[in-house]
This record gives structure tokens, sequence and C-alpha cells, in this order.
């Protein structure tokens, strides 16, 4: 293929954009097993339905990294390009960790309702 000797960025890109279709479809598979698995617990379901968008941007993020890191470092500005790449990734696990904290907080809350009349299991 000669059009990816045009740029030195061209490899690079292409592999990038690689990455983040592979993420998307692992991400999509990896719910629906994660989901059907999970059905039977209130809390881990509630978890996996927190963690559904963080993990799709996480997932590409990471990939990325790995990218990012196998491209030469002579590529120009590729410095930058990892820097802000590891920077988008810490944000998003950032933010799984927080729906999944979200999601344990609901999955309790749902096992242990303390909005109902008699609430005894509640505060037990």
């Amino acid at each position: 293929m000669d059009w990816l000797e045009f740029s030195p960025w061209a490899r690079p890109i292409v592999a990038a954009a690689l990455a983040v279709v592979v993420g998307i479809v692992v991400h999509r598979i990896g719910r629906a097993i994660i989901l059907r698995v999970v059905r039977f617990s209130v809390l881990l379901a509630s978890i996996a339905r927190h963690i559904d968008k963080p993990a799709l941007l996480v997932l590409p993020l990471l990939l990325l990294q790995v990218v990012w890191h196998g491209a030469p470092d002579e590529l120009e500005l590729i410095s930058p390009v990892r820097h802000v790449n590891g920077v988008l990734l810490i944000g998003a696990i950032t933010w799984l960790v927080v729906e999944v904290m979200r999601g344990i907080s609901d999955g309790i809350l749902t096992l242990y309702p303390a909005d109902v009349a008699d609430n005894l299991n509640a505060r037990r």
C-alpha cells in the first residue's frame, strides 16, 4: 500500500482508527455478555448499567494509548498526542470509577429501600 508511505502519520492514524473500532466492538460484545451474566444480581446489574458509557470511552482510549506508544518517537507532535491521550484516559477511568460507586449505591438502595412504610430491614 503506497498511500501508507505518503505521510509518516499515515500508519499510526490507520492503526488508531482500527483501535477505536476494535474498542467499540469489544465494548458492544462485552456489554451484551456482562449484562446477560449479571442479570440475576441486582447489585452487579446496577454496576454494569452505570459503567456502560464510561467503558465505551475507556476501551478505545486504552487501545489508542497502546497505538501512540507503539508509534515511532521521531514522529512530529507524537509526545503531545501521547500526553493528551493519557490525560483523557485518566479522566475516563476516573469517570468509570465514579460510576462504579454510583452503581454500588443504587444497587444497595434497590436491595434495601429506606422509603417504605416498614423499613425494619433497611434499619438492620
